[in-house]
């Protein structure tokens, strides 16, 4: 099974796949590393779903500009993970959480994910989505 795996980092993408699958996603993880480049870790790109690594609690900020852009409107909220990492407990980062959302418009697939340290709390987006509730 060969997995195509891309990622985005400074302005610059790697990738081993063809560029006429990647016609749309190159342009748009651009668009997100130059209007969400302080709330961003890195982007991958893996089997044509972008993948949003967050480096701090700026939740809210995130997945309320990729509901609200009209070059990405993701409309649904499919699901709410929190893995427990405990590999990663000597980094302080114990779980990582991963918003699933999905854009019916574009047909594109968007996983938002990030790390919780001890003693801290992700805020809600039930004001965003009913679905979270």
């Amino acid at each position: 099974m060969l997995i195509q795996l891309n990622y985005t980092y400074k302005r610059f993408i790697k990738t081993n796949c063809d560029l006429h699958s990647m016609k749309y996603l190159q342009p748009l993880s651009l668009f997100l590393l130059k209007n969400l480049k302080k709330y961003l870790n890195f982007i991958l790109i893996k089997n044509y779903q972008l993948h949003l690594f967050l480096n701090s609690d700026s939740i809210l900020n995130v997945i309320y500009f990729l509901k609200n852009s009209i070059y990405i409107f993701c409309n649904q909220l499919l699901d709410i993970t929190v893995v427990d990492r405990i590999e990663f407990l000597q980094d302080g980062l114990r779980w990582e959480y991963v918003y699933v959302l999905l854009s019916t418009y574009y047909n594109l697939r968007i996983f938002v994910r990030g790390y919780i340290r001890y003693y801290q709390f992700l805020y809600s987006i039930i004001k965003l989505y009913n679905s979270a509730n």
